[in-house]
């Protein structure tokens, strides 16, 4: 439940007890007015038969009493029997329909007064009086409308009193809630954006905002420990090329050790080299970078034969070092496809570099390029060591070594980083990579590229 609802729905709440309560206390206090009211108004018929009785008593004539009573009864049909005595001689007006509420009126000779309730009739000592029968089924009746009446305007009050506070909880609410849902939203769409989809939309914007900000911790430690290990990968990458370089340039400089011409030729090949490696751990170093930011692709048109004859002659010198052979098996024809060049150019650099450094001395390294009207597909071969099928599935990780043909990681150069960068490159194109192998007889790395590139997987 998201945490808007939850504070509009403690608030109605909240308020539907309150809306309750104070129409509880206004029905209470209105029910006990009703019935003052209902005792009002049989105080003021009493009142008026009253002055028509001292009416009849100083006239003597009965007539104005009896053509009052009737005219009372008439218009208040809650009065069903009105029995008079006047002096001695007794009336009855009407008849009982249900069972009554008496009222007993007895004015003296002197004009005094006397009311009296109950069914008894009173004694004749008077000179007139008049004994009422109130119904008692027409005055629950009319208090029973009274009740509803009262009960039609409190539940409109409340229902107008919730509906507005409804309103005001919801405003309030949203005031409150605001910033967090705003925040919450944002976090949302950034994670949709770069996780892949890997949001999780249940609970509300606080649990949300916690998982959030535990996913945060756990990604700032996980990209220190690579800030970390890829430093000290590439400390170590370095540090041996470097050495060596160091260690020819004092040869050549030193007059007395300086080689002859194909002495120094050599040398300067074994620098190349070793230059080469920097460039490679560097540039892999600053692709893996890009790639976690994933920016947005370069996309034109690549010419595949020209990229991969770019890479072979890098490698060359290299290659030629060990004297390890590169075949090359390109068509003729140009092979076009739309790409970022620099990635695609990364993904064929580290595929052939990772063949040459597992290729022994002396072997080969066969790179081919094949064309189809839907995809292109690339494979990179060699004759060396290998890969046990229980490293393939690591292969593609960061940072991971294979065992070279003597089952020592040490000897093999590189930062464990090529085969990662190659394996989300693919990935981002929408195209597949992936290693046929046995152990002793060498691998072949083949990598299909769609034509038409699709977005990545999640």
């Amino acid at each position: 439940m998201k945490i808007q609802t939850r504070i509009l729905l403690l608030m109605v709440i909240l308020l539907c007890l309150v809306v309750a309560g104070i129409t509880a206390n206004m029905f209470f206090f209105e029910r006990q007015r009703l019935y003052r009211t209902a005792s009002s108004r049989a105080d003021i018929i009493i009142a008026s038969i009253e002055f028509a009785i001292q009416e009849s008593i100083r006239t003597s004539d009965e007539g104005i009493l009896l053509g009052y009573l009737k005219h009372r009864m008439k218009v208040n049909p809650v009065i069903e029997l009105a029995v008079v005595n006047f002096k001695g001689r007794t009336i009855a007006i009407g008849e009982p329909k249900s069972e009554l509420y008496y009222r007993t009126i007895e004015v003296g000779e002197s004009g005094e007064a006397i009311t009296a309730s109950g069914n008894a009739k009173p004694a004749a000592s008077g000179a007139v009086s008049v004994e009422l029968g109130f119904s008692k089924a027409v005055l629950e009746q009319l208090i029973s409308q009274d009740h509803a009446a009262l009960l039609s305007r409190l539940a409109a009050i409340g229902l107008a009193g919730l509906l507005l506070g409804i309103i005001g909880s919801w405003l309030i609410s949203r005031k409150i809630s605001g910033p967090i849902v705003t925040l919450a939203a944002a976090m949302r769409a950034a994670a949709e954006e770069t996780a892949s989809g890997r949001a999780d939309g249940r609970g509300d914007e606080v649990q949300y905002l916690k998982a959030q900000y535990e996913a945060m911790s756990e990604k700032i430690r996980e990209s220190a420990q690579f800030k970390e290990d890829l430093l000290l990968t590439l400390t170590h990458e370095l540090n041996n090329p470097l050495a060596g370089i160091k260690g020819l340039l004092s040869v050549i400089s030193d007059e007395k050790l300086r080689p002859g011409a194909d002495k120094m030729r050599a040398d300067c090949e074994t620098m190349s080299s070793a230059v080469n490696i920097m460039e490679l751990s560097l540039s892999n170093t600053l692709q893996m970078f890009r790639l976690k930011a994933r920016p947005g692709l370069k996309i034109e048109e690549v010419v595949l034969n020209d990229l991969v004859d770019s890479v072979l002659r890098l490698m060359g010198p290299t290659a030629k070092m060990r004297g390890i052979l590169v075949q090359r098996e390109v068509p003729s024809d140009p092979v076009r496809i739309k790409g970022d060049q620099e990635l695609l150019r990364r993904v064929v650099i580290n595929l052939v570099s990772n063949a040459c450094k597992y290729t022994p001395d002396g072997g080969v390294v066969r790179v081919r390029l094949d064309d189809s009207p839907d995809s292109v597909e690339l494979s990179v071969s060699d004759n060396g060591v290998g890969i046990a099928p229980e490293n393939r599935e690591v292969l593609f990780t960061r940072f991971y070594r294979a065992a070279d043909h003597g089952g020592k990681h040490e000897r093999i150069p590189g930062s464990g980083l090529g085969l990662a960068i190659a394996k989300q490159a693919v990935d981002m194109y929408g195209g597949k990579i992936w290693v046929e192998s046995e152990v002793g007889k060498g691998a072949c790395f083949r990598v299909v590229l769609p034509k038409k590139r699709s977005a990545p997987a999640a």
